[in-house]
């Protein structure tokens, strides 16, 4: 029987064309992605795919038997999903959401507020990571559903995106800040202080080559910033009180700051814009996925 993961390996390759990009999309070493294939190739007793310079084809035969493979895959996928509800349903289901850190305050908890009190017995896994690539985990099923900002992602038929719309991003530095006794700045007046950020993903690392002008010397000066990025806001904001740092999020992030005056919000020229989605795969429903889903679209 063919593995399952000689399986994703050949249709990965299929999909990307090429051993290096397939083997990164699965998150395998080129020796064992290899070795994959070629349990595959053993167990049809045929060569899949024709090996020349430039994009990977498969053989005449392989073609066929991509399509008996991707037929089992998606059945393999139903049953996975079938599965999830029935665990579901018996009170031991897990919902696993991947998020940019931006949304954690602002989108997440509100949402899971509430859907946590509907479904008592679902456990619940929140993955925060900037940098990773939210389409390639939600078609692995590495998570269920994704929210943040997929401007720059290109999107595929086996997942739904649903644009929420833009939202203002905010700087704030600890209340004694020298940014506090003037303004309002201009963004590149604040992005000579030591930034404190997430991981900046290709979007906002536009965002600050244009704010220095755009140029090659505008790029060089981008690759500085910022000084320190961490996905955990708890860091960002115990470093920012009592130093020169500036840190960019949203407005829930910095409330308790905020409103203790130990944090001061700093005042901008222009408003910096990011736009937030809501992705999920098309071929997977179930209660507590609609529900998060559907408190998210009405909490916007």
């Amino acid at each position: 029987m063919l593995s399952n993961r000689a399986l994703d390996a050949v249709i990965a390759l299929v999909d990307c064309e090429s051993f290096h990009k397939a083997a990164i999309r699965l998150n395998m070493s080129p020796a064992a992605f290899s070795r994959h294939i070629k349990a595959a190739e053993d167990y049809a007793g045929f060569a899949l795919f024709i090996r020349r310079r430039g994009p990977v084809r498969l053989t005449a035969p392989g073609a066929e038997f991509i399509h008996h493979a991707q037929r089992m895959h998606a059945a393999a996928q139903r049953f996975d999903a079938e599965i999830r509800r029935l665990k579901e349903n018996a009170g031991g289901g897990v919902l696993k959401i991947g998020c940019g850190p931006l949304t954690t305050r602002s989108v997440i908890a509100p949402a899971l507020r509430d859907v946590a009190r509907r479904f008592p017995e679902l456990r619940f896994e929140v993955l925060v990571r900037a940098n990773q690539e939210p389409v390639v985990a939600l078609e692995q099923r590495e998570i269920d559903l994704f929210v943040g900002d997929l401007t720059h992602t290109p999107l595929v038929e086996d997942v739904e995106v649903q644009v929420l719309g833009k939202k203002c991003l905010i700087f704030v530095a600890d209340a004694d800040h020298p940014l506090h006794a003037n303004g309002p700045y201009a963004l590149v007046d604040v992005l000579r202080y030591p930034l404190l950020s997430p991981f900046l993903h290709r979007h906002w690392r536009n965002v600050i080559v244009k704010a220095f002008g755009g140029d090659a010397a505008a790029l060089a000066r981008a690759q500085q910033i910022p000084t320190i990025q961490c996905d955990d806001f708890g860091l960002l904001l115990a470093l920012l009180e009592k130093s020169d740092y500036v840190c960019g999020g949203m407005q829930q992030t910095f409330s308790e700051g905020l409103a203790s005056g130990r944090l001061r919000e700093i005042r901008l020229r222009e408003q910096v814009l990011w736009n937030i989605s809501l992705a999920r795969r098309k071929d997977e429903t179930f209660d507590a996925l609609e529900a998060v889903w559907s408190r998210i679209l009405q909490n916007q």
